[in-house]
């Protein structure tokens, strides 16, 4: 009893509310998954920000440089260039113009050499663009780009096909079309040459605000269960007293 409410259990409810209260509450620990490997990411990246720029041409020891500074030589091979699609610059459509590069003693690396709006990827200035013979790219050092969605949109090459827009820079996806081996990582370049968009730092979503989202995720779970509760709470009906009907005698 709950003053003039009685508690009316419907199975139907309880399982729904449950279910949605399960689906708040994992998606708080999602977040505050995401809130822990903030955390340490930004502390790496800091970390990587003081290393000296590591020069691949003399030491090849990269998987310590993830997100550092990084210098490579070689000759761009602008023929098996690819377009990273779907992006904009400054609310300008275009594409991301990804070369490789051939380093020598390390083989194939793909370089990101920034922005280039539409007109430009699909016309002949494209390829004024690259530099022949020797380049020097300065930039950071990316590991491979994974899917973000919990579907993935993003399909390899079919046999025998060279695929040049993609969604996103997977090595992995992309290293078949090459038929030779490819670094599973690439450089952002940041020493961008005359027409290409500045090179732009990764906007990356504070851990502060995962740490948001989870609290209120649980609100939301909790919120739920109590609605759920209290809507089994049944109004009970109030009885009327009978009233007694004089007979004229």
């Amino acid at each position: 009893m709950f003053g003039n409410r009685t508690f009316v259990f419907s199975l139907e409810k309880t399982i729904l509310g449950l279910l949605a209260a399960a689906t708040c509450y994992w998606m708080a620990h999602w977040q505050y998954q995401r809130y822990l490997f903030k955390i340490d990411y930004f502390d790496m990246l800091t970390e990587q920000a003081i290393r000296p720029v590591l020069d691949l041409n003399q030491n090849q020891a990269w998987q310590e440089q993830a997100h550092g500074r990084v210098r490579a030589s070689g000759v761009y091979e602008p023929e098996r260039q690819i377009m990273i699609i779907n992006r904009s610059n400054h609310e300008t459509p275009g594409v991301k113009l990804v070369t490789p590069l051939r380093v020598e003693g390390l083989g194939l690396v793909l370089v990101d050499r920034g922005f280039v709006e539409y007109d430009t990827a699909t016309s002949e200035k494209l390829q004024a663009l690259t530099e022949p013979g020797v380049v020097t790219v300065e930039g950071l050092l990316r590991p491979s780009q994974k899917a973000q969605f919990f579907i993935d949109f993003e399909k390899p090459a079919a046999a025998g096909q060279f695929k040049r827009r993609w969604l996103r820079l997977d090595t992995q996806l992309i290293a078949p079309q090459f038929n030779e081996p490819l670094q599973p990582f690439f450089i952002e370049q940041t020493n961008q040459k005359p027409g290409f968009g500045l090179f732009q730092e990764q906007a990356e979503v504070p851990a502060s605000r995962h740490m948001n989202y989870t609290i209120q995720w649980i609100s939301f779970g909790t919120f739920g269960l109590f609605l759920v509760m209290f809507s089994q709470f049944k109004r009970m009906a109030i009885k009327q007293p009978k009233r007694e009907v004089a007979h004229e005698s």
